[in-house]
């Protein structure tokens, strides 16, 4: 491999709903010396309140708590909210929030979504501090996954925590020199930053694309592929290899929806079947290659993924854990998914096609004028 992987003692796939929440107190709870947590949207609803109470709780027995938010994301989380975490001793900083000093200068976006504890558990993966991803009130949560990490490893993530909080509080972690026994599961901490040059994330799905043989299974939000993974993916069918890729048949931006729709016609060119999530909002980002590569996390397929945001994926490379993802994907594809069909595309009304190719066209170009107003500072703002 290109990279040299680290070993985590061990590693377990977590999904939205109680399951993500309830591992997120736990690391909580049985911290005792640090806590990063760092995502893009932390909000005042229940599951805010739930995370809220227990980082306090953390806090007043001890335990050192930096908390990092994007400044957009998190707009909304209520000026009360922050005061309190404030006053027990918790490091709070919004990253990159949008400028005034400088017109039309926005900052890069802080999306990974990451939890650390005590530089050895950790849980990197896609879902936010919201009911949405919780099932609150009884709702299906939004379709989503993280991974648990425990380990040596666990410290790399905790500097890459500490590097984006800059450093401004001193470090409660004396780290030592990982040992890579070759005992473990082999992981890699993946990160995706293009304004300070790390293109680790994009590296990682053209690997392994270009290792794959026999199939390629792609869970992505909001899926929008740029040339050179179109080609990848070209190549990649026509050495045989076959690719999935599941969508959400409903997106909480219609307008990112819409322009999805128009790609299909370019995946069914391609011979890639798609199936569309039904019960909620898919969320989730990740891939499983030949049942043996795995990568996952906050990366979508997309332009703003690769040249805006901040991204931390994991990748795996271990056969066990491979298929217990893709057997997972395996039973949500037969139970809660349906097949896309070329034909019943065809048959949209003219109108409905012409509304997804504007929403394609508008949102390439959105995505474009996006980086071009990013600030291309190599360093981090905070409010």
């Amino acid at each position: 491999m290109n990279t040299p992987y680290d070993y985590a003692t061990s590693v377990a796939l977590v999904r939205s709903g109680s399951d993500y929440f309830d591992r997120c107190c736990q690391l909580i709870d049985q911290a005792t010396q640090s806590i990063h947590l760092q995502t893009y949207i932390f909000t005042s609803d229940h599951t805010g309140q739930r995370i809220k109470k227990q980082l306090i709780q953390a806090a007043r027995r001890g335990v050192k708590i930096f908390l990092l938010l994007d400044g957009f994301g998190s707009k909304d989380l209520e000026e009360q909210d922050i005061a309190d975490l404030k006053s027990n001793g918790i490091s709070i900083r919004f990253f990159s929030p949008l400028y005034k000093d400088r017109p039309f200068r926005i900052g890069r976006r802080l999306h990974h979504k990451l939890i650390v504890a005590d530089d050895y558990k950790a849980i990197i993966g896609g879902m936010n501090i919201s009911d949405h991803y919780s099932g609150h009130n009884a709702e299906h949560p939004w379709l989503d996954y993280a991974v648990y990490l425990s380990g040596d490893v666990c410290e790399k993530i905790t500097r890459i925590a500490m590097s984006l909080f800059n450093r401004r509080f001193r470090p409660v972690s004396v780290f030592h020199a990982i040992k890579n026994t070759n005992q473990g599961i082999a992981v890699r901490i993946r990160q995706s930053d293009y304004m300070r040059g790390k293109k680790e994330i994009p590296s990682s799905y053209k690997e392994f694309v270009q290792l794959a043989r026999n199939e390629i299974l792609i869970v992505n939000a909001y899926f929008l592929p740029g040339y050179r993974m179109r080609r990848m993916l070209q190549k990649a069918v026509r050495n045989g290899v076959s690719i999935k890729v599941m969508l959400s048949a409903k997106s909480d931006v219609p307008v990112v929806k819409r322009a999805m729709n128009y790609y299909y016609q370019w995946l069914f060119r391609n011979k890639i079947a798609i199936y569309e999530y039904l019960p909620s909002n898919l969320h989730a980002k990740l891939a499983v290659f030949d049942h043996q590569y795995v990568t996952i996390g906050s990366f979508n397929l997309n332009y703003l993924s690769e040249y805006v945001s901040v991204e931390l994926n994991v990748d795996i490379n271990d056969v066990a854990v491979a298929r217990q993802f893709h057997a997972e994907l395996d039973h949500i594809i037969e139970t809660s998914c349906h097949r896309v069909e070329r034909q019943v595309v065809r048959s949209k009304n003219p109108l409905s096609r012409l509304l997804d190719f504007i929403s394609y066209q508008a949102v390439m170009y959105s995505m474009r004028v996006l980086y071009l107003l990013t600030r291309k500072d190599r360093i981090n703002y905070f409010r």
